[in-house]
Formats: structure tokens, sequence, C-alpha cells
């Protein structure tokens, strides 16, 4: 917050998480990032980051992780597919090689900052989320619909409230937060 950085990533903003990857060691740190125009709590440089629960027989998977993908297209060794089966949309950019993962999927994010598309990332250490965002703001979600959110995880303040939702409501409330699904 002293550098004053806009809520706008850059290259050496992603190398900076890469390498807190590789401190932390854990195979259930994912980080999110939300851009201005897809509901940034403040306009100055920040990401979540969250351990997310593994258990003994299951691991650290986040429901979007759970989305059949297709293939479209190998930029630099980079695999770039689309989600098919998952209310949001989303391109997701894989590699083992870090460089290439964070050159590649910067390429992307800089076209949509250009455009003043708004978007979230979901980033895993070989795989990064990309969803365009519409600026639509359903009523599901108080603060909008996030990173946590985009990835699957839904909070509501009680539990009757949660127990309340259904599949459909959850489908339309992450259809309208991502830039196809927006009517």
């Amino acid at each position: 917050p002293e550098r004053n950085y806009p809520q706008f990533l850059t290259d050496e903003a992603l190398k900076d998480l890469f390498a807190i990857f590789k401190l932390s060691k854990a195979k259930s740190l994912f980080f999110g990032f939300n851009s201005r125009g897809s509901w940034a709590s403040i306009n100055h440089l920040h990401f979540q980051g969250i351990y997310y629960p593994e258990t003994q027989d299951l691991p650290a998977e986040l429901a979007i992780e759970k989305a059949a993908l297709r293939e479209i297209s190998n930029v630099s060794g980079v695999k770039v597919s689309e989600l098919t089966d998952y209310p949001a949309r989303a391109l997701v950019f894989e590699s083992e090689r870090e460089d290439d993962l964070i050159t590649v999927t910067l390429d992307f994010v800089q076209l949509l900052q250009t455009q003043d598309i708004p978007h979230t990332l979901i980033i895993k250490p070989d795989k990064i989320y990309v969803v365009p965002r519409s600026r639509m703001r359903g009523d599901l979600c108080a603060g909008g619909v996030g990173f946590m959110e985009i990835a699957g995880e839904i909070y509501k303040g009680t539990r009757d409230e949660l127990d309340s939702l259904t599949e459909q409501q959850i489908s339309e409330e992450l259809s309208i937060a991502t830039l196809d699904g927006a009517k």
C-alpha cells in the first residue's frame, strides 16, 4: 500500500507470487486476484491467498479445478484450455515452466487490461485460471463475486442462508459475473 501501485497485474507481481509458492512448498496454497471492476476491495495492488483444506484422503482442490477442460491452443509450451462444464467462463494456462506460464498468461491479461476488461485470476504453481468478468453484479453474494466465489466457494451470513441456496442459483450468479454470461 505504501508504494500505491494500482490494482493492475504486472510481471513483477506474478514472479513474487511464484517466489511465495516456492517458500511455502504446500500444494494447498492458492492465490486470487480481482482486478478493478471485478470487485477488488481497494485500488492498490493486492492478492488474496488461502491454504485450502486438504485431508489425508483428498488433495486440496477447488471446485473450479474439477471442471472439464478443452485444449484450444499451445503457446510457447503453455497449454491453453477453456472450461467446458463450469458456470464461470475461463481460460486455463498450464505449464511446469514458471517463466513461460507467467509470460503467456500475462500477455493475455495485459490484453484484458488494455481493453479495460475486468478479470479474476486463480493462481497455482503450475496453472492459472483467467476469468474475464462482466461489470454486472448479481444479488446472491453481498460483497460481489470475487476470486473465492469464482473458484466455487460461496459464503453466506448464516447456515440457513447457505442451506437455502440451490445449484442453479449459484450457477446463475457465476454466469452473470463472467463476460459471456452477462445478459
